[in-house]
Formats: C-alpha cells, sequence, structure tokens
C-alpha cells in the first residue's frame, strides 16, 4: 500500500518533487547544511528533522532516499507498537493493533511530506516501547534510552515536552514499577536537549532552549480570532513593514521580529521576540477567560473531531487524487472509539505509559493548536488500546458475556467524532480543502510549471470559494481575491504562449515575441513562456535582453535549474561574467552532474581571473 502510494503521489501530485510551505522550507534549509553552510543565530525552527534530511541530500539530489528513509520509520513504529501492545495485552490484541495501525490513513500520508512528523512519531513511540519495558528489566538504562529518545523528538518538534511531561507525573503520582529511575531519562532527555541550548547561546549569543518560534506558535493558537486550528493572527493582516503585508510562511520569522520591534524597541533578541508573543498570548486569556474557555472547547471538539486538521498538505485532497490512500480506511474517529471500548474492557495498571502519551498530546493540542500532524503521535497508543478492546470484546462476545456499556460507549464516541463534532465543522473543512486546492494549483503553476493543471485546480478552489462567498471572512474573502488573481495571471499567459508556438510554425517571429512579451507582461507563471522568449533573444543574439529576462524569471522559479543554466548561458554570452558564474554555480548545488554548467562555471571563472 504504501509503495503503491508513494508510486501514485509522484505521478498524480506534484508537492513529492516540489515540497511547500513548511517542506519547503525544511529542504532549503537541509540543502544549505549539505552545502555545508548551515544558517547562523540561534534555530528559529527545531533543527533534528533538516539535519537528519541534510544527510540524505549531501548522498544523492534527489528527495527519495528521504521518503524511503520515512517509510522505513513509519514500518519501525509499527513494529514498535506490536511491540508494546504484545506485552501489555498480549499476542492477538497486539495483531489487531498492528492491523489498526497499518491501515491508518494519516502514517502513509505524512511519510510522503519532508516534514518532522514521521521522525517524530517514531522517536516518541520508541520511547515509550523503553518506559513499557522498564518496569520489566535493567531499569536505569531502559529509563536513559527513554529520555534519550524523548530528548531527540523535542528537538524535532518541542511539542513532545508536554507529553514527556504528563509521562513523568504519572509515573510518581501514580507510584508505578521503576519510578526511582525516573531522575535518569529526565537527565538524558535534558541532556540531548542541552546540545542545542548551549549551540543557540554560543552561535546565537541568546538563550533559546530549542527554537526561537515557541512564543509565536502558542499566540497562533490563542489569540482574539483564533478558531483553535493553525491561522495567521489577526496582526499578519494589520501590519505593513515598507508597505507590504509579510504574509507567507518564509516571511514568518521577519513579521514576528518586525511587529515585536515596532512596539518594544529595536534590536530585539529572539527569545525577546518570542517573549513579547508569549506574554501577548497569556495577556489575551487572562483579560477574555469566557472566550478561552470557549476556545478550548472548540480546540477539544477538534482534537477529537474524525476531521485531520490540515497545516500545509491536506489529506482529504491527497484522498481524492490519489486512490492507494483509499486503502487506508482506518481513520481518527474509529481508533477513538475503539480505545474508548478498551478503556472499558481491557484496562491495564502497566499500560499507565501508552496512556500518559494520548492525554500529553491532548495536553499539547489545547496549549496550542490542533493540526493534523501534531495528533499523529497519539495513534499508536489509540491503536494498542483500541486493539485490546476489539480483541477483548470478540472474546466476550463469543461465550456471550460482553456487556452493553463498552459497546454503546464506543459507538457513542464513534457518533461524535465523526457526525456530532465533524459536521459542524463542514464550512471551514470545505474552505481548508479550497485551500488545499489552490496551493495545488500555485505549486503546479510556480513549480512543475503546468498550467493546465494549475488552473483545473484553482477552479476547483474557486467553485467552492464561490459557494460560501455570502458569508467569507476577511481573510478568507482576501484569500479568495488573491486565487482570482492567481487565475487571471495564469490562463492568459498559458492561451497567449500557445498562440505564439503557432506564430513560430507560420515562421512569424516576431509576432511570436510579442505574443510572448505580452504575456510575460502579465506576471506570468508560465515557465514555457520564459523559456521561449528567452531562446528566441538569444537566435536573436539579443544576449543582453536574454540575461535580464532569465534574471527575471530566476526570481520566479528560483529553484528551476533549467532557468538558471538559461541565465548562466545568457550572462556568460553578453560577457557578464559575474552572474553567469553565480548562476552556474547555483545549477551545480541542484545538479552537480551538469556537465554544461560545469564548464561554463569554469570558463566564467577564467574570464574574471583574466579581466583582473
Amino acid at each position: 500500500m504504501r509503495v503503491a502510494y508513494l508510486m501514485v503521489y509522484a505521478q498524480r501530485l506534484p508537492f513529492a518533487r516540489y515540497p511547500f510551505g513548511d517542506a519547503g522550507i525544511y529542504l532549503d534549509w537541509a540543502r544549505q547544511i549539505a552545502a555545508g553552510a548551515p544558517p547562523g543565530g540561534v534555530f528559529y525552527r527545531a533543527p533534528l528533522y533538516p539535519y537528519v534530511a541534510a544527510l540524505l541530500l549531501k548522498a544523492s539530489a534527489s528527495l527519495w532516499p528521504v521518503y524511503v528513509l520515512q517509510v522505513l520509520l513509519g514500518l519501525g513504529t509499527l513494529l514498535l507498537t506490536y511491540a508494546i501492545a504484545r506485552r501489555l495485552f498480549g499476542n492477538a490484541a497486539a495483531d489487531t493493533a498492528l492491523l489498526l495501525l497499518a491501515l491508518t490513513s494519516p502514517l502513509p500520508f505524512f511519510e510522503s511530506k519532508l516534514l518532522s512528523a514521521t521522525l517524530v512519531l517514531f522517536l516518541v513511540t520508541l520511547g515509550t516501547f523503553f518506559v513499557v519495558t522498564a518496569g520489566e528489566r535493567r531499569t536505569r538504562w531502559r529509563w536513559l534510552l527513554a529520555g534519550l529518545a524523548f530528548g531527540s523528538a523535542a528537538i524535532a518538534w518541542p511539542g513532545t515536552l508536554v507529553i514527556f511531561g504528563v509521562l513523568c507525573i504519572w509515573a510518581v503520582a501514580g507510584r508505578t514499577a521503576g519510578r526511582k529511575a525516573l531522575p535518569v531519562g529526565i537527565f538524558a532527555c535534558i541532556a540531548v536537549i542541552a546540545v542545542v541550548t548551549v549551540r543557540n547561546a554560543v552561535v546565537g549569543e541568546d538563550f533559546v532552549p530549542i527554537s526561537a518560534n515557541g512564543g509565536f506558535t502558542f499566540y497562533q493558537g490563542n489569540n482574539r480570532l483564533a478558531a483553535g486550528t493553525l491561522a495567521q493572527p489577526p496582526e499578519v493582516f494589520e501590519f505593513q513593514y515598507e508597505g507590504n503585508y509579510l504574509t507567507g510562511i518564509a516571511e514568518q520569522q521577519e513579521f514576528e521580529q518586525r511587529y515585536a520591534e515596532s512596539k518594544l524597541g529595536p534590536n530585539l533578541k529572539p527569545s525577546q521576540v518570542s517573549g513579547f508573543w508569549l506574554r501577548r498570548a497569556l495577556s489575551w486569556m487572562s483579560g477574555h477567560p469566557g472566550a478561552y474557555l470557549t476556545l478550548l472547547g472548540r480546540k477539544l471538539v477538534l482534537a477529537l473531531s474524525d476531521y485531520e486538521s490540515p497545516s500545509d498538505y491536506s489529506i482529504d485532497l491527497e484522498t481524492r487524487l490519489a486512490w492507494p490512500l483509499r486503502i487506508a480506511l482506518v481513520r481518527f474517529g474509529l481508533l477513538l472509539a475503539l480505545a474508548v471500548m478498551g478503556l472499558f474492557l481491557a484496562r491495564r495498571k502497566a499500560a499507565w505509559p501508552v496512556y500518559s502519551v494520548a492525554l500529553g498530546i491532548f495536553a499539547a493540542l489545547l496549549l496550542f493548536y490542533v493540526a493534523d500532524r501534531y495528533r499523529l503521535p497519539m495513534l499508536p497508543a489509540l491503536a494498542i488500546v483500541g486493539g485490546a478492546g476489539l480483541h477483548e470484546a470478540w472474546r466476550r462476545a463469543r461465550f456471550r458475556k460482553l456487556g452493553f456499556l463498552p459497546v454503546f460507549a464506543g459507538v457513542v464516541a464513534l457518533l461524535l467524532s465523526t457526525v456530532a463534532f465533524t459536521l459542524p465543522l463542514k464550512r471551514g473543512s470545505d474552505l481548508l480543502l479550497a485551500g488545499a486546492y489552490r496551493n495545488l494549483g500555485a505549486v503546479w503553476a510556480y513549480r512543475a510549471n503546468k498550467p493546465d493543471e494549475a488552473v483545473a485546480a484553482l477552479h476547483q478552489s474557486q467553485d467552492i470559494y464561490t459557494k460560501y462567498s455570502a458569508t467569507l471572512n476577511p481573510q478568507e474573502m482576501l484569500a479568495a481575491a488573491e486565487l482570482n488573481q492567481l487565475l487571471n495571471a495564469i490562463e492568459p499567459s498559458a492561451k497567449g504562449t500557445d498562440a505564439a508556438t503557432a506564430r513560430l510554425q507560420q515562421g512569424d517571429t516576431v509576432t511570436a515575441i510579442q505574443l510572448l512579451e505580452q504575456g510575460i507582461g502579465r506576471d506570468s507563471t508560465d515557465r514555457a513562456a520564459w523559456l521561449l522568449l528567452g531562446s528566441l533573444y538569444g537566435a536573436g543574439q539579443r544576449h543582453v535582453e536574454a540575461e535580464s529576462l532569465f534574471a527575471r524569471a530566476a526570481k520566479r522559479f528560483p529553484a528551476d535549474p533549467v532557468v538558471l543554466f538559461n541565465l548562466a548561458v545568457a550572462a556568460f554570452k553578453a560577457r557578464d561574467f559575474r552572474p553567469a558564474l553565480a548562476a552556474a554555480e547555483r545549477v551545480l548545488e541542484l545538479a552537480p552532474g551538469h556537465v554544461q554548467a560545469r564548464r561554463i562555471a569554469d570558463a566564467a571563472r577564467h574570464n574574471l581571473t583574466t579581466e583582473e
């Protein structure tokens, strides 16, 4: 199922080749590290995942080794889940838990994304395994390994510390077996985090334990317009810097800094910026307790809902477009219902680490906001308890000893999760699907350079916005307006390229150039138009114009080696050797085996030396 999904996913969707959002930022970060130029200053995001990805990217420019590793980590999570369930509930319950988790759709979904979710899931499950076995033998070593696992997970996603905190409290309050060795685990967890803390203090000259975005992330989930899921706070749409709104994910760090400095003064350290946003959130929470309690209730509903709240990628979109994902029939609502039944039928005191992980995830979601990738580490715990409950229900039913209450509780949980909680969210989920189609269209247009596919996806998004046009709030209206602008840029330029090609076939080069210039003048996302016009300039010996054109194209398509190579060629022919060298070296970063780019780089370097 996973192999089939990856193959169809890579064929039907552009995300495997062109990650966007947080995944795009992680990829750029990993490539910097692989190239030997890691970013300076304190870490803005948790650093473990990009460093792991960089190890693979250093050996291969392809992203597939990363995806293969994540599939292996996903399979490792399945095996660890089986091992935990077998120790706690026996072989048959472990078989059931394994089958449930293997057919749970969010796991393979995130294994195909350049995000830390799969790595965090594996490390949390690994840490849980060591805690479960700590009461059996070699307690200190098991707690030490558990602390290392949870500490490693924390430097991939700091929310893991909430899980580990709940686990430690339960171990002490519940007087669990092996709890006297708990300080060893805490020390190991702190030791892992201290590596990042010391690095931030030395390189960034600031005290930031893991990452500097914690305060803003907390504010994203706790502000006057927060809805319980990931959303930009209102200040993003109210604040301008040098006449521009900083609304993009790549501009988030700059927005945080600029806005905080507009209130507190210039030259704030990252820890001061994070503290500003944290205090802002706490001030709103304490000043509006009623609104905050309402928000908490909404987060609880979202956390228990069968709906997977997307942050960047949408599982609903990919279930529609990549058919193997439909084989994974198990979703959160079913796991939750079975886990509720399991609490009635197969509750075990020794299973406290599994219960702790589930409670820790709930606590983290309520503290910050609900997103599918942050809820992911809860799924093995639900599968373990649910598998035990399902097996015990089957065993009791065979002997006609299955009571009414456990089944009733499970059915109620299923109905609440899939119907009562999910249906009121339908408008919001539809608009999030519209956003997913918009993201898909933007990647098809700007990255994959397929305007026809982009237009089809954007029209799907437009249809949803039109359906809710009478009830859109200002942020949603802004998103719909940006969608229309994108459509207006793509559709005419695609038609213009087709018309220019027809003119070229008739031998009318002059009219073809005019059509292409008009199309690109509308801020075209059609990569073919840029390349065709640049080649026509080059054929006419208009090398300076070709260089200028490809320089503009490189800003539109900054990671496209074909555009960058054409820029290098045009600049070299225009005898502008320094930009030619820079463009050729960038091509070699993206495609290390590019022989022609190597030749241009060497020739440009030689000419620069001669000129000096």
